[in-house]
């Protein structure tokens, strides 16, 4: 990142010297290279099926995420001082590009050449010459598809994935698309009127609207939302640097106010204040003995986008079997000494680029946003274009029909068919050669607001497509009703569609679950041959396509709605939904001891799939 000194440049004599930044005597680089380090922790726990310690009591995310959520607070600050040092289009769009390809695409390349090669079961020939492996290498330059899986690698493990933290690189880039913006609206005289549109769009509720959006290459608006309001904090923090106070009475209340939201939906709110401006005030903190330590390395970049595959290469040399802490301690200097490297020969070599770039370039003409005399011009385009966007996003709010299953594009053969912008590659197949007959067809529908690339889902559809099924997965959020009748109508429809002559399979996750028992309730008889639900919320609801009442974590679930094999596997900690504790004959509980209600989930896929092939003849 630039020098602080650069980014704040010369501030006025009114702005009171706490406010001010000394030279290298901030500690951004610090806190960025803390927060990958908790990353590296969270993984150690859930790559080999654990979830991390706290998780549980943050209601709204989990800690991992809290370090991801650090970034977007640090990048939001940093780039809008960096546009108010040089707020030129064309400088910043070399800055972003030099400081982020770089250093990934070694990564990724590094990945699939080192790590995979060690790591394939396939011989090493067929393995470089794979179709996904190349696909795996340049997708993932390009950020905006990332791919998780290369060919026979780590295919074994909790989670088949080579490296799952990349993918909110795409996120992160997106947003930088609205630093001149900011810079229009935060850094002018009006920026007390910036500050009332940049609060109103964080506000607004993104997540009604469609999960994947087209022009945004099939982001999750959700997900974008998420990062996007930590990034728009972290901005306005630094426009009113001269103005927020930097005390230890309002820290001390900010971070009570963050820690009590922890076990509340609402904390999320409060997070979206509180966690930007903790972390801002810890990064403007003047510590002596920190002064200048990070001044001439930074390795958070690239202990973020080595630790994943670092990780599950030791889970893989472990077998499996090898404690969190153990795993972290391991990581982490090997983590660290691929992150120097990449630092020392890669990151800075190319940052040191942009500034030759840069003066090569200082004669072409650059694009400056909103030049002084048509400042008023510009606030009412401002005004106008943020009118339109307001109208454009309620009338999308408003016809959008949340909870409905769309149609996914049918498929001959057994693969995995999804209904996302952004398609799930599939692995290589666990079995040598597919089976000559299709098995019958299998709807998957995850829980609510969970998203298709977490690992644990693209390794249960390959898991699927590998024992011969074809896989409906559908892309969907859900609102607080998922299951409701016309949910159970959309999946009759995939059926019509897919499967008309066949019995159909359901496979379902958290409030996915409701629906497929809705539907299993409400189908013709003979159309479902059998089920799984794992992590189930309201399993069986009142009546036929019934609407999730308030009271769906503790209500009675009578079982004689289903009338087919069916099994719940429920987590014996799961202290977030209730399981059932009235059975049908029909009806099969599976324990899974210690699960919470998040991923990963313990599961044993091999007696979930022997459970569906046999129709629950094998019993669990």
């Amino acid at each position: 990142m630039e020098n602080m000194a650069t980014l704040m440049a010369a501030e006025g004599s009114g702005r009171r010297t706490a406010d001010r930044i000394a030279p290298h005597g901030n500690n951004f680089t610090l806190l960025r290279v803390l927060a990958a380090c908790v990353v590296i922790w969270d993984h150690a726990y859930r790559l080999v099926g654990l979830t991390p310690p706290l998780s549980d009591r943050i209601a709204f995310t989990d800690t991992g995420t809290i370090a991801v959520y650090t970034f977007f607070c640090i990048s939001g600050y940093l780039l809008l001082g960096s546009w108010a040092a040089t707020p030129k289009l064309g400088q910043f769009i070399l800055k972003r590009a030099l400081r982020i390809m770089p250093g990934l695409m070694v990564a990724v390349a590094g990945a699939a050449l080192l790590f995979g090669t060690l790591a394939t079961d396939l011989p090493v020939g067929q393995y470089l010459t794979s179709p996904q492996t190349r696909q795996y290498v340049f997708e993932n330059w390009t950020m905006f598809n990332p791919q998780y899986v290369l060919p026979g690698v780590f295919a074994h493990q909790p989670y088949n994935v080579v490296n799952g933290s990349i993918w909110t690189l795409c996120y992160e880039v997106t947003l930088y698309t609205l630093v001149p913006f900011l810079g229009v609206l935060l850094l002018r005289r009006w920026r007390l009127f910036g500050t009332m549109v940049v609060i109103g769009v964080a506000v607004l509720p993104w997540d009604h609207l469609p999960p994947a959006v087209p022009f945004l290459s099939g982001l999750n608006i959700a997900i974008l939302a998420t990062f996007g309001r930590y990034f728009l904090m972290g901005s306005l923090l630094y426009a009113w640097r001269d103005r927020v106070p930097l005390r230890w009475p309002v820290v001390l209340a900010v971070a009570a106010a963050f820690g009590i939201g922890f076990g509340h939906w609402w904390g999320a709110w409060i997070s979206y204040a509180a966690l930007p401006y903790l972390v801002i005030y810890l990064a403007r903190l003047d510590i002596a003995a920190l002064r200048g330590r990070f001044r001439r390395r930074d390795l958070s970049y690239g202990l973020y986008v080595w630790a994943f595959p670092v990780e599950q290469s030791i889970v893989s040399v472990a077998g499996g079997h090898i404690a969190p802490l153990a795993l972290c301690a391991l990581a982490l200097p090997v983590t660290g000494g691929l992150a120097a490297l990449s630092w020392h020969f890669v990151e800075a070599p190319a940052m040191r680029a942009k500034g030759v770039l840069s003066r090569l370039g200082r004669r072409r003409p650059v694009i400056v946003l909103a030049p002084r005399p048509f400042r008023a011009a510009h606030r009412t385009l401002v005004v106008a274009g943020l009118s339109g966007a307001f109208a454009g996003i309620a009338s999308a709010v408003l016809v959008a029909a949340p909870g409905r299953l769309g149609q996914p594009v049918a498929a001959a053969s057994p693969q995995v068919v999804v209904r996302s912008a952004r398609p799930v590659t599939p692995a290589v197949p666990l079995t040598a050669l597919p089976p000559a007959q299709p098995k019958p067809i299998l709807i998957f529908l995850h829980g609510l607001n969970e998203q298709p690339d977490k690992p644990v889902i693209p390794a249960l559809l390959d898991y699927a497509r590998a024992d011969g099924y074809t896989v409906i997965f559908t892309d969907e959020g859900g609102p607080r009703t998922w299951g409701n009748a016309d949910a159970v109508k959309a999946v009759e429809a995939l059926k019509a569609k897919y499967s008309p002559n066949r019995p159909v399979r359901l496979l379902g996750v958290s409030m996915g679950t409701d629906t497929l028992v809705n539907y299993v309730a409400a189908a013709a008889p003979g159309s479902v041959a059998s089920g799984v639900g794992i992590l189930p919320v309201t399993h069986l609801p009142t009546a036929p396509g019934d609407v999730i009442t308030e009271q769906w974590a503790n209500a009675p679930e009578p079982a004689q709605y289903v009338g087919v094999p069916y099994e719940m596997w429920y987590g014996t900690a799961d202290d977030y939904a209730g399981y059932p504790t009235t059975y049908g004959p029909h009806v099969t509980a599976v324990a899974m001891p210690g699960a919470r209600h998040a991923l990963p989930i313990p599961y044993d896929l091999a007696a979930i799939f022997r459970f569906l092939d046999t129709d629950g003849a094998s019993g669990p």
